[in-house]
């Protein structure tokens, strides 16, 4: 079923707090560079593709096809420092680069495992950005054939010239990385980073693994 649980997606954050915050990296840049709307626009081709497909692929096949797509819309390495919070500036640069490898993962097999099937959805992408402190909001729909409209508005920053998703919301406002930043938050303070990491690790080899 498609998107069966949208508060279990799991790739969004919260803006709090990141304006300050630089990319750890970020795609090499490409003349000419697509705006806001076109990078989401993109996306939403590439992921629909992979949506027509989906079963034949199964989850692995489905994660292939979109591992380069989501690396190109999201700002990972941001995103990761974010929903980690203050401890980030203490953990080593290799627990950083398995941590963000890891969520990586978990992002991928979750669209992966989420948008698994076609049934005649549809994602709207309204034409004109909305301009906002610390970046520029993409206004978007998913479309279910005879249910209610989803809203996924996109919170979009330009690094070395290549806008990137930094943020999104769910029907308009949930942003469920606000609230797995808490999540984050206590499985290091009890257990360490490298529990962090391995339960990313997990969450997204069963994401992966569940049945279309």
């Amino acid at each position: 079923m498609i998107f069966r649980n949208l508060a279990k997606l799991g790739l969004v954050l919260s803006l709090a707090g990141t304006a300050a915050m630089s990319p750890l990296r970020a795609p090499a840049a490409e003349q000419p560079q697509a705006a806001p709307t076109e990078v989401i626009s993109k996306f939403y081709d590439g992921l629909t593709a992979s949506m027509r497909a989906g079963p034949s692929l199964g989850g692995e096949g489905r994660y292939r096809k979109l591992e380069p797509l989501v690396d190109a819309t999201f700002n990972l390495p941001l995103m990761t420092q974010v929903a980690v919070g203050p401890s980030w500036g203490s953990l080593a640069s290799d627990q950083q680069s398995k941590l963000i490898e890891a969520f990586r993962r978990f992002t991928i097999a979750s669209y992966a495992s989420h948008f698994d099937s076609y049934d005649g959805e549809r994602f709207d992408v309204q034409p004109e950005p909305q301009a906002m402190a610390g970046g520029t909001l993409v206004l978007s729909r998913l479309v279910p054939k005879d249910k209610q409209p989803i809203v996924l508005n996109y919170v979009m920053r330009q690094t070395d010239g290549v806008w990137q998703a930094i943020d999104v919301y769910a029907e308009g406002t949930i942003s469920e990385l606000a609230r797995r930043r808490s999540e984050f938050s206590s499985v290091l303070r009890r257990n360490g980073v490298e529990a962090l990491t391995d339960r990313l690790v997990e969450k997204a080899q069963t994401l992966l693994d569940e049945p279309a």
